[in-house]
C-alpha cells in the first residue's frame, strides 16, 4: 500500500524565490547489473523545466530494515526540500545492505551499486553539477554509517557528509550482528573482526586521507549510537579534522531525525553555496588560473582572469560551509589579477584543514579547495 501511495507524486507549492515553479518529486527505477534486480529511488528536482542550469546533489540514505521511501513517509523532507536549490536522491541500500560490499555474500554489493551504478545514472539523467564540491551524502542510523563510510572511501565523489544517529563503530555492535544481519554480510565479529574494522567508520577515518566536510549529530538518549558518535568525534579531534558535532535531546527514533533534518539541509546548502555553477556564456569568460602553493603553510596566491568587465568577489569558506573571510568585493574587474590569502580568518589564524576559495563574477561562481598545513 505504501508503494502504491507514494507513486502518486507530488507537485509542491514552492517558497517564492527559492526554487523554480515546476519543482517535483519523481519515482524512478532502473535495473542493477550488480544486484541483478530492479532498483527504485525517489528524486527531488528543483527545476523540471529542462533549463541549462545544473544543481548540487544530496544522497539521503535510510536506516536498517527500511527502504528508499522511508524519508518521504516519516519525515518532512518533501516540504523542506522546496526551500533549497539542490537535487535530493532517496537511495535504496537494501534492508540490511549497510552500504558496503559484503565479503561473505556476493549478491550484497551496495557500495558498488551506489558509486558505480546509481551515481553515474543520476549524472546521466539529471542536471547534476560535477565534482565532489557539488555532491554530498547523508543518512540516519545504518544510513549515517553509510554516508560517513562512503565519503571516507570515495573522496573523489563526496565533498561533504552528515550522519544522524549513525552507527559509526560497527565493532561496538557485535551483539546486534544477528538482528541487524551484520553477521550475514561481514561474518561474525568473533571469526572475522577484520571485516568489521575494514568497514567501520572509526577505523576508516584513521586509514583514509579523505577530508570531507562532516556534520555528526546524535540524540542524548540514543542507546544505540551515542557512544559511537562520541568516539568518532574524538578521533576527528585527534586528527585535527574540522567538523561540526551536536548532541541534542532525543532517542534513536524518527521524531529525532525529522526534527534534525532541517539543520542538515541547511548545512549542505551552506556547503553547496561554494559550488553552485550555472552553465552560462558569461561564466566561460571567467577563469581560475592558479592557487599556489597548495597545500600551503603561510599563504596562498590566488590568480584569476576575466575576459569582460565584471564585479568580482573572493570569499573563503571552511569545510562546514561557513564564510570565514572575504578577500575582495570589487566592481569593474577585467584581465588577470591575483591576491594573497594569509591563512587568517576575521578572528585570527585559521586551523589546519581544507578550505574553499569561492570566486564570484557577476553572480557566477567557481570554487577551488586549498589545504592549510600549520
Amino acid at each position: 500500500m505504501r508503494f502504491l501511495f507514494t507513486r502518486i507524486l507530488l507537485y509542491g507549492g514552492l517558497v517564492a524565490g527559492l526554487a523554480p515553479a515546476r519543482a517535483e518529486w519523481r519515482l524512478e527505477s532502473h535495473f542493477s547489473a550488480l544486484l541483478q534486480e530492479e532498483k527504485a529511488f525517489y528524486i527531488y528536482l528543483p527545476d523540471s523545466a529542462g533549463s541549462s542550469r545544473t544543481y548540487p546533489v544530496l544522497y539521503l540514505l535510510h536506516g536498517v530494515g527500511g527502504d528508499y521511501g522511508d524519508w518521504l513517509e516519516a519525515s518532512h523532507v518533501r516540504e523542506q526540500a522546496q526551500q533549497y536549490e539542490m537535487i535530493i536522491v532517496l537511495a535504496d541500500g537494501g534492508g540490511f545492505g549497510w552500504y558496503l560490499d559484503s565479503p561473505m555474500d556476493s549478491t550484497s554489493l551496495y557500495e558498488s551499486y551506489l558509486v558505480a551504478e546509481l551515481l553515474p545514472l543520476i549524472e546521466s539523467r539529471f542536471p547534476v553539477a560535477a565534482g565532489p564540491a557539488a555532491c554530498a551524502i547523508s543518512g540516519l542510523s545504518m544510513g549515517g554509517h553509510g554516508a560517513v563510510a562512503l565519503s571516507l572511501k570515495h573522496p573523489d565523489l563526496f565533498g561533504a557528509a552528515s550522519s544522524l544517529s549513525g552507527i559509526l563503530d560497527l565493532t561496538l555492535h557485535a551483539g546486534m550482528g544477528d538482528v541487524w544481519q551484520l553477521d550475514s554480510i561481514l561474518g561474525s565479529y568473533q571469526q572475522f573482526p577484520e571485516h568489521w574494522r575494514q568497514n567501520s567508520c572509526c577505523d576508516l577515518v584513521l586509514n583514509s586521507a579523505a577530508r570531507p566536510a562532516f556534520f555528526i549529530d546524535c540524540g542524548l538518549e540514543d542507546a544505540f549510537a551515542l557512544a559511537d558518535n562520541r568516539k568518532f568525534t574524538r578521533l576527528l579531534d585527534s586528527l585535527n579534522m574540522p567538523h561540526r558535532y551536536e548532541e541534542n535531546p532525543g532517542e534513536h527514533k524518527w521524531t529525532y531525525w525529522d526534527d534534525r533534518l532541517e539543520e542538515h539541509l541547511q548545512f549542505f546548502a551552506a556547503f553547496f553555496c561554494t559550488a553552485r555553477i550555472a552553465r552560462t556564456r558569461s561564466l566561460e569568460s571567467f577563469r581560475l588560473t592558479a592557487c599556489y602553493p597548495n597545500p600551503f603553510n603561510q599563504a596562498v596566491t590566488l590568480v584569476w582572469s576575466t575576459a569582460t568587465t565584471a564585479r568580482v568577489s573572493i570569499e573563503i569558506y571552511d569545510s562546514a560551509g561557513r564564510l570565514i573571510r572575504r578577500l575582495l568585493d570589487e566592481a569593474d574587474c577585467r584581465g588577470q589579477r591575483q591576491m594573497v590569502w594569509d591563512g587568517h580568518t576575521v578572528h585570527g589564524p585559521a586551523a589546519s584543514g581544507v578550505y574553499y576559495v569561492r570566486w564570484v563574477a557577476d553572480h557566477q561562481a567557481r570554487v577551488m579547495p586549498v589545504t592549510l598545513i600549520r
